[in-house]
């Protein structure tokens, strides 16, 4: 019985994998396709209320330029920006040139 049951685990867990690989390269495609349609939006200025991911890192990191409103996790599956990618460039003061869809952030350039 407990091979039935280690078989029927295995399959759920291969069905689970393909479908967050999926779900990566969906999202990867829609980035793709908003860099080639110039389907984006850009915000620049200079970073203001940046409020850092918690020190246990189960929360969300959040900023603001030039009064667009950015908020993000730590990303674990995400093919866009994520305090995992943050490493300090993103802080108050820091001039920031931030390309977005939607509310994903796709694009990060500082000075």
């Amino acid at each position: 019985m407990w091979l039935v049951k280690s078989r029927l685990f295995s399959v759920a867990v291969i069905f689970a994998a393909a479908g967050f690989f999926a779900s990566m390269y969906l999202e990867y495609r829609h980035i793709q396709k908003a860099f080639t349609e110039h389907s984006y939006s850009v915000s620049e200025g200079v970073v203001s209320d940046f409020i850092p991911m918690p020190p246990k890192g189960h929360g969300t990191e959040s900023f603001v330029v030039n009064g667009v409103h950015f908020e993000y996790g730590s990303g674990w599956g995400s093919t866009t920006f994520n305090s995992e990618w943050n490493k300090g460039f993103i802080h108050n003061g820091v001039e920031a040139r931030i390309t977005y869809v939607g509310t994903e952030i796709i694009k990060v350039e500082v000075k």
